[in-house]
């Protein structure tokens, strides 16, 4: 209830209730605390069979986690000068500052696309610029993704390792 109501309620004048509230009750006013949203039953069950599904096959392929890529894009600068923190050095007493010229981030931007599994980077590309993010576009980098997968499985130990069967 605001302190309006109680006082349309009560009659006792606003600053009057703002006491009592505060320093009677020790109570102060607290933001709620906004979440993305609450789960439905049926998402909470959905997410109950995902992880039943994940238990399932540690039991039958415990490497079924080193299987696993997961990509992400960033936009990322050409150039991105480092700060004032950075280029700090430590001088003597009396000894003048380090002069660098003031330089601002580049403003060519480019995105970058990156795939990792749980050793690190399997495939990386740089979008070129003015390129249009398009179903056909993502296509080509997926197969060039795969082209990077099945070399890296084809590699052990640094040396190339041929299938013998056709």
């Amino acid at each position: 209830m605001e302190v309006m109501e109680l006082e349309q309620d009560t009659g006792i004048s606003k600053t009057t209730i703002g006491r009592i509230v505060t320093e009677e009750l020790k109570l102060k006013k607290t933001p709620a605390k906004f979440i993305s949203g609450f789960l439905t039953n049926e998402q909470k069950l959905c997410r109950l069979a995902i992880c039943k599904d994940m238990l399932e096959m540690t039991r039958t392929d415990p490497e079924w986690k080193d299987k696993i890529i997961t990509g992400d894009e960033t936009w990322v600068y050409g150039y991105d000068p480092e700060t004032k923190r950075q280029s700090a050095e430590w001088r003597g007493q009396g000894e003048p500052r380090p002069k660098i010229s003031r330089i601002l981030k580049s403003r060519n931007k480019v995105l970058l696309v990156a795939f990792l599994d749980n050793k690190g980077i399997v495939h990386h590309e740089y979008l070129p610029a003015g390129q249009t993010v398009s179903k056909e576009m993502y296509l080509g980098i997926l197969c060039r993704l795969r082209e990077a997968i099945r070399k890296k499985k084809g590699q052990k130990n640094g040396l190339m390792v041929t299938d013998p069967t056709p």
